[in-house]
């Protein structure tokens, strides 16, 4: 089973990378993934773009002035199926779509099936999304909900391997503990055949990683995505957990506004039983965003990921492609920041990117500090500022009457 993405290019530069399973929405509103300013011809909810098994499909949510594919109006709130390669104008936005991977067959598709420890009658199959070192990741229907879900599997190699397997599983053990709106939340872990699986949510929107390759994202978004990941290793430290692997691709983008820490493939509780010290080549999977203390094999602590979140957030106010993984611990490649920045913001990162982990800011001070910064040098996006998360959901985003 191929994996497919379709990517939704701007004349402007910007762009989005819809995968299967996902769902985009397009509008005039800052709550749509797909967010288009400026126009007074589009809607709020304007149209949805997704990503099915077989097809990439294209919706118009009822807009006053519609939905156009290569100059032909689509009826209104109709599925209609659209290739790659043609334009989408919605009012004076032209958006270009470009497809990578094939759409899969029924044979390709019988193999995929059976690797996964799944009951059919519970989980329609959509698609591959990923491929990782240690598992695949699959989007899923899960039938009795209605819910998309993401399944993370065990590659089968791996599998018989019982401490690989166990390893897997305990992402998932560790990931539960953690209750945030930050950070994406696993539903269920399964085990049959000597297999193994997590289903989880399955966030509608980018990666950070994604949103790299139309270049630096704005410093105002940056300092709301390092306070939404600061929350969610705010909420991990209360479990006792360090994540180790934070980068661009970890944080997922979710159209509410949030940002979501995802992957806790090599994550490990603080305190240990066994004290058996883990494989440094097990401990990252891209390892430019790994603290240098890691490379003297010293114990894990919160302020490893305090530099992961540093050199992360480094890295979207530069740009650039995401560093690939590599054999061995090297020190990130640091770009100059950009002169226009806050000489607040900027001292915030060169101290989250200190050697010293005594001299870095502490976890549970990171929020209050990326919400300053914000709201002192930037206008308040009043959209995103509202809660998007419910008031009994732990660690909400406080209100600040400054973004009324």
């Amino acid at each position: 089973m191929s994996t497919v993405t379709v990517e939704l290019v701007l004349a402007d530069g910007r762009s989005w990378t819809l995968r299967t399973g996902q769902s985009f929405l397009i509008g005039r509103s800052p709550k749509n993934t797909v967010h288009l300013t400026g126009d007074g011809l589009v809607s709020r909810r304007h149209a949805v773009i997704e990503l099915r098994r077989g097809g990439l499909y294209l919706t118009d949510l009822g807009s006053q002035n519609g939905t156009f594919v290569d100059g032909e109006r689509l009826t209104p709130h109709v599925a209609t199926p659209v290739h790659a390669a043609r334009k989408v104008q919605i009012g004076e936005h032209v958006l270009s779509l470009r497809a990578s991977g094939a759409f899969d067959d029924d044979e390709v598709e019988t193999q995929a099936r059976r690797k996964l420890p799944l009951p059919e009658d519970e989980f329609a199959l959509l698609g591959k999304i990923a491929d990782g070192l240690t598992g695949v990741v699959y989007a899923a229907e899960q039938i009795l909900l209605r819910r998309k879900v993401a399944i993370k599997v065990l590659r089968s190699e791996l599998a018989r391997d019982e401490p690989t397997r166990q390893r897997f599983l305990r992402q998932a053990w560790l990931a539960a503990q953690i209750q945030s709106p930050y950070v994406v939340e696993v539903y269920d872990v399964r085990t049959e055949r000597e297999q193994a699986c997590l289903v989880m949510e399955l966030v509608q929107g980018p990666s950070a990683r994604d949103r790299l390759r139309a270049g630096p994202l704005p410093p105002a978004e940056v300092l709301r995505i390092g306070e939404d990941i600061a929350r969610a290793l705010q909420a991990a430290a209360e479990a006792g957990v360090v994540h180790r692997s934070i980068s661009p691709s970890a944080i997922l983008l979710h159209p509410s506004g949030i940002a979501k820490l995802s992957d806790f493939g090599n994550a490990k509780a603080i305190v240990t039983s066994t004290g058996e010290a883990t494989p440094l080549r097990q401990l990252f999977g891209t390892t430019a965003y790994a603290a240098p203390e890691l490379a003297r094999a010293a114990e894990a602590t919160l302020a490893v990921d305090v530099y992961g979140l540093g050199a992360t957030l480094h890295h979207l106010l530069c740009g650039g492609e995401e560093s690939p993984a590599d054999d061995g611990l090297s020190p990130l490649s640091r770009c100059p920041l950009p002169a226009s920045l806050p000489t607040e913001l900027e001292q915030l990162i060169e101290a989250m990117l200190r050697d010293d982990p005594a001299e870095r800011p502490r976890v549970d001070s990171l929020p209050d500090l990326f919400r300053s910064v914000r709201l002192r040098h930037y206008r308040p996006d009043r959209a995103s500022s509202q809660a998007m998360v419910s008031e009994t959901t732990h660690r909400r985003r406080p209100r600040d009457p400054a973004e009324d």
